[in-house]
């Protein structure tokens, strides 16, 4: 069996997968025009778009929190590790999470003319990225209602990492592929197919179920990734290796943008995506040659710009342009979106650059 931590000194910063994340975030962002759409609009949005989207999202959280574990010393205060691990994560974007949180709350409070007392209060359980917990109860009127998936990533993660540390080979190649498997089929059972994030079924929300259905696909997805990488790879293996890589990516969207999929179609995608991620992942297809500019380092912060502001940009469009087109209103999205995204640069380039380096050290992950 390979060296894990060959696989990590091979992957380093994986452009290919920030990419990924940069279309997904575009199809979140689509999938969130739907208000738009009046009798004469003649665009549709694929079924399910922004749904596996954020599944796809999963899988890599997933697939990097074991990559990250892999090449840490072992410890046996599983525990404390694991709490370590999480607040990490969220230190690392904690700055980000509460800019875009501070101009979605100032766009509300313009918008809605909110009770700022009362809505800072209801937001805590938000402010602390924990809304998923249940907090919030089953209403999805939050300020930054996209940043759920944050929320049930940090959740999900506490528990997973702990039985990743405390039994590895059981949770690789167990527990988690079997999870992966009952969850996904669990939820494809459900009278509307689809598990909305807020509501809750039996004692957890949707979101935290999708959450340990999409990490647990992504443990899987490192396990494939350590098998491809077990042995050397000739020339011809490699073109394989792409071949593969590129057709399935290639089904996967074409089911998913296909004008009569249905649900079984796509939950049969969202089966599959595992296996094209773990070859990008591996490093040993060729398709990653492409994705080597080091303009490329700036993808996954334009994929958290983007998936941070485009809410608020929403809101402003659907409460000033009620009576306007499809096109122009998902336009001036777009607009809104860059110039909140702007506002989101400045603010933090101030905060990091006047904060004295004892803070500023404090918020930013090792």
């Amino acid at each position: 069996m390979v060296n894990v931590k060959e696989i990590s000194v091979k992957t380093e910063r994986n452009y290919q997968l920030d990419f990924l994340k940069l279309l997904c975030t575009l199809f979140v962002f689509i999938s969130h025009t739907y208000r738009f759409i009046g009798e004469n609009t003649r665009f549709s949005i694929p079924l399910g778009l922004g749904w596996w989207s954020v599944h796809l999202f999963f899988i890599i959280s997933g697939l990097l929190m074991v990559n990250s574990y892999m090449k840490k010393p072992q410890s046996t205060d599983y525990g404390k590790t694991a709490m370590r691990f999480v607040i990490g994560k969220f230190k690392g974007l904690a700055i980000e999470y509460w800019v875009a949180f501070s101009i979605g709350f100032v766009v509300f409070l313009i918008l809605y003319k909110l009770n700022v007392f009362e809505s800072l209060v209801k937001s805590i359980p938000e402010i602390l990225a924990i809304e998923l917990s249940g907090l919030c109860g089953t209403d999805p009127s939050m300020i930054n209602g996209q940043t759920w998936y944050i929320s049930a990533m940090l959740i999900c993660m506490l528990p997973l990492y702990y039985m990743l540390q405390k039994n590895k080979d059981f949770f690789l190649y167990v527990f988690s592929p079997l999870t992966a498997l009952i969850l996904l089929g669990y939820m494809y059972c459900e009278e509307s197919h689809w598990l909305t994030w807020y509501n809750t079924y039996s004692f957890l929300t949707g979101g935290i179920i999708r959450g340990i259905c999409g990490l647990c696909f992504g443990v899987v997805c490192w396990t494939i990734a350590e098998k491809i990488l077990s042995c050397k790879h000739t020339d011809s293996q490699r073109w394989f290796f792409t071949v593969v890589e590129i057709l399935l990516y290639l089904l996967i969207f074409a089911i998913c943008f296909y004008p009569q999929n249905n649900y079984s179609m796509i939950y049969c995608a969202m089966l599959i995506m595992p296996v094209p991620i773990a070859i990008t992942f591996s490093g040993v297809s060729y398709v990653g040659k492409l994705f080597r500019f080091s303009w490329m380092k700036w993808l996954s912060s334009i994929s958290l710009a983007i998936y941070l502001n485009h809410i608020a940009a929403k809101c402003i469009v659907q409460s000033l342009f009620t009576d306007k087109s499809y096109k122009f209103c998902t336009l001036l999205m777009f607009v809104f979106t860059i110039c909140l995204c702007v506002v989101y640069y400045l603010l933090i380039w101030v905060i990091k650059n006047l904060w004295n380096k004892k803070i500023k050290s404090f918020f930013i992950a090792e």
